[in-house]
């Protein structure tokens, strides 16, 4: 990750996993962490060996891509993992407020008024 920003969010991810974990245990599940750190080859091999029930997919990004929260969640869907992001599709169109509001739109949802600025 890079700059404030993608440091922000990593220590977001940390605070998030202790809850999860404390909660799945309580429960009687156990919890394994994969970070993205080590290489998406290393991390797909680590999936498959686990071969997890589910996945907590708490990236925004990924190999400080910002498209990599929805090509993980990608990912996850291609191996047959069930995981707690939103479906990529999703992820992508969300990235783009225009398209957002239009799709809102075209489905009756209301949506604030807004304004583009072009450079």
């Amino acid at each position: 990750m890079r700059g404030r920003e993608g440091e922000e969010a990593h220590i977001g991810v940390w605070e998030a996993i202790l809850p999860i974990e404390e909660s799945l245990s309580r429960l009687g599940h156990r919890g394994s962490r994969l970070s993205l750190g080590i290489g998406l080859s290393k991390a797909v091999r680590t999936l498959e060996e686990i071969h997890p029930d589910v996945v907590f997919h708490l990236a925004e990004t990924a190999f400080g891509d910002t498209l990599g929260e929805s090509r993980l969640a990608s990912m996850l869907d291609l191996m047959g993992l069930r995981h707690t992001s939103a479906p990529p599709d999703a992820l992508v169109l969300c990235r783009d407020k225009l398209k957002t509001k239009a799709v809102l739109r075209a489905h009756g949802i209301p949506t604030p008024h807004y304004a583009v600025s072009v450079d």
